[in-house]
């Protein structure tokens, strides 16, 4: 993660439409001075397409209102095809007739307070959505490139029994173990970074495969990811255990929603479970790990 601290600024000109952007502003986004343009659809054209509409709507109201300062907590795409979250804040400048001349505004990176599960320091649900998002898009413009989904389950721990500091301490081992084995696999592409394990649930993890051959290359990890998960964990001087169950969803199937490919992957685990399987892969028989 970046230094959640990192800013910027930003100065619109309204007259002329055009506006000044800050050596950190344009680092915040991983850009070069001859990247950015003087437009403000440089800005726009970055915000998610699911908060871009209410970025707009805020600006709007502002502006025509004169009330207080702006400020909205927003998506923005970094040059690496990623999503930052981003805290702006923005004033208008206005001229004797209160007609506002300017605008101007800071930008700030909150993307690891936004995104980091607390516990483990791994993505939560919020950026691996964004992290899927990517790569289903990427799907759309690379006919070739195929990617997984692992959702992965904890089964045998006992809250009550080990108690909460046990079971946090137990669950940042099994955190580091997921990250470790993708590391090392040979089947995971180099292009795999940390960002593809997340912690979206208090005893549930889940995976992105990237750049996989075909489903099998997802069906393969998760056995590895299991075996990794089922060796003995030390904590405390205390040995304990844990299992695990995989749910697998492949983008061959053709998702256009990284929530309907996390979905199919839960419903891929709830069946496993019910079955008393290791994993299984969505809408096909089931697999052997």
């Amino acid at each position: 993660m970046r230094d959640q601290n990192l800013s910027g600024s930003w100065d619109w000109n309204l007259r002329t439409n055009d506006v000044r952007w800050s050596e950190r502003w344009k680092a915040m986004l991983g850009c070069e001075d001859l990247d950015v343009s003087a437009s403000p659809d440089e800005w726009f054209t970055r915000v998610h397409r699911d908060d871009v509409h209410a970025v707009r709507e805020g600006l709007e109201t502002h502006l025509a209102t004169g009330r207080g300062a702006w400020e909205s907590e927003h998506r923005m795409m970094h040059r690496n095809g990623t999503f930052r979250w981003v805290r702006c804040r923005a004033a208008a400048i206005r001229d004797g007739s209160g007609i506002p001349t300017r605008l101007a505004g800071s930008l700030m990176d909150i993307t690891q307070t936004k995104v980091a599960d607390a516990l483990t320091g791994l993505p939560n649900r919020v950026q691996f959505v964004d992290i899927l998002e990517s790569a289903i898009d990427r799907t759309e413009r690379e006919h070739e490139y195929a990617f997984a989904v692992l959702v992965v389950r904890l089964e045998r721990l006992s809250i009550e029994s080990l108690g909460p500091m046990t079971t946090d301490r137990l669950l940042v081992a099994v955190a580091d173990r997921l990250a470790w084995s993708l590391r090392s696999t040979d089947v995971v592409s180099s292009a795999i970074s940390a960002h593809s394990v997340a912690r979206v649930a208090s005893e549930e993890f889940t995976v992105l495969l990237d750049d996989i051959a075909d489903e099998r290359d997802a069906v393969r990890v998760a056995g590895r990811l299991r075996e990794v998960i089922e060796e003995p964990y030390i904590v405390g001087g205390e040995e304990l255990l844990a299992s695990a169950t995989i749910g697998i969803a492949s983008s061959m199937t053709g998702y256009l929603r990284a929530e309907d490919m996390l979905r199919d992957a839960g419903t891929a685990l709830r069946r496993a479970q019910v079955k008393g399987v290791g994993c299984e892969l969505h809408r096909t028989h089931l697999l052997p790990v």
